[in-house]
């Protein structure tokens, strides 16, 4: 049995051999360890007349005392490997390799962020909240056994929690049973984080509760990560964040739409912009932009409510109702160069906290004069 410790601790200052003995023999026969063993110039661990016979196991106990340098991770790892070699009865060759990452001393460190993602408000009296868990080894080891905890049952007790859902974002496998409450971890149990990996482990957990009476409302929300290094020593992280629930005056909305998606240019093509507000107030002062690019010409527009100016691209409706809408039917000529995605951004006077649905984009796709369109050719 070989196990050249000079190799594995090369990076190391000095190593020695403090005692090496057969912790468990094998049932038939007796090994004997090789007592000149010191890992260098003598690196078999046994005398090499010993005997296994089929079924049995011997077990080898190495004790060594190594000195670290300063530097990059002197803790480790260390990569230690041993090879066993021996003759059967016939003369046939056997062998085996087996090796393990050896740490001296361990600083595995995690940190948590917490951001809030999305807080929805579902205009029924009540709100989905979307926090994203961000995770960063800065340790010189791995970090084990990731636990990841958010207690939302008690930190949004008296709003109702539920519909609890946690979502995988990178590298993380997330527990399907997640229920919000102290004591359930957001992450599947075994996993790791690789300190060599560069970039950041995330996961998002989304819950709905109902609306806090009375709005705005600020609810401060904490979670905790835990680990542990290859050696067993924790390391743990918390963060906390603002959850804000405002209440909408006017959720304004805006679509776009083209008549063909598949121009060639010199033709006419209409755009079809609709606006409109899911209240629950009336909005004022409401006005799209949709400046043409470069690769149309304006032709003409015709709007149901207001007016479209294509040298600003503003189509200024005014006042818009809960529950109504408006469009805006703009007619162009593709041109044979230019920029062709065209973009609508719908704003207004009223407190609009959901911006996702403000704009709205599209891309025909131009063939350009003097190019052959793709054809099918069945044989």
């Amino acid at each position: 049995v070989v196990d050249e410790l000079a190799f594995t601790f090369a990076a190391a200052s000095s190593y020695t051999v403090d005692q090496l003995i057969i912790a468990q023999q094998p049932a038939s026969t007796t090994l004997e360890v090789n007592i000149d063993f010191d890992g260098d110039a003598e690196f078999e661990l046994l005398d090499g007349n010993g005997t296994l016979f089929p079924g049995e196991t011997a077990t080898i106990e190495l004790t060594i005392t190594v000195v670290a340098i300063s530097g990059t991770n002197p803790g480790g790892p260390y990569i230690n490997e041993s090879v066993v070699l021996a003759n059967s009865p016939g003369g046939a060759f056997v062998l085996d390799v087996d090796d393990e990452e050896v740490f001296l001393f361990e600083n595995p460190e995690i940190v948590l962020t917490k951001t809030v993602d999305t807080i929805i408000n579902n205009l029924d009296g009540s709100f989905t909240v979307t926090f994203r868990l961000e995770l960063e080894s800065i340790g010189d080891v791995p970090v084990f056994e990731l636990e990841l905890y958010d207690d939302i049952v008690s930190q949004f007790s008296g709003l109702n929690p539920r519909d609890f859902l946690a979502e995988e974002g990178l590298s993380l496998l997330v527990n399907p049973n997640w229920d919000g409450t102290a004591t359930s971890n957001i992450l599947e149990p075994g996993q790791f984080f690789d300190e060599e990996i560069e970039d950041n482990y995330f996961v998002f957990i989304t819950f709905t509760v109902d609306a806090p009476d009375p709005l705005p409302a600020t609810i401060n929300n904490e979670a905790t990560v835990l680990g542990e290094g290859p050696l067993g020593t924790p390391t743990q992280d918390l963060d906390n964040v603002d959850a804000v629930f405002v209440e909408f005056d006017v959720d304004l909305f805006i679509t776009k739409t083209v008549d063909n998606m598949d121009p060639t240019a010199g033709e006419e093509i209409t755009f079809t912009i609709t606006a409109g507000n899911n209240g629950p107030q009336n909005g004022t002062g409401v006005q799209v932009e949709d400046l043409l690019p470069s690769g149309y010409t304006f032709i003409s527009a015709i709007a149901s409510a207001g007016n479209y100016n294509e040298q600003t691209g503003l189509w200024v409706i005014g006042d818009l109702a809960s529950g109504e809408s408006e469009t805006l039917l703009i007619n162009v000529r593709v041109n044979q160069t230019g920029q062709y995605l065209n973009t609508a951004t719908i704003e207004g006077i009223e407190n609009d906290p959901d911006l996702t649905n403000n704009s709205d984009e599209i891309l025909p796709d131009v063939c350009r004069a003097g190019l052959i369109p793709p054809r099918l050719i069945k044989n």
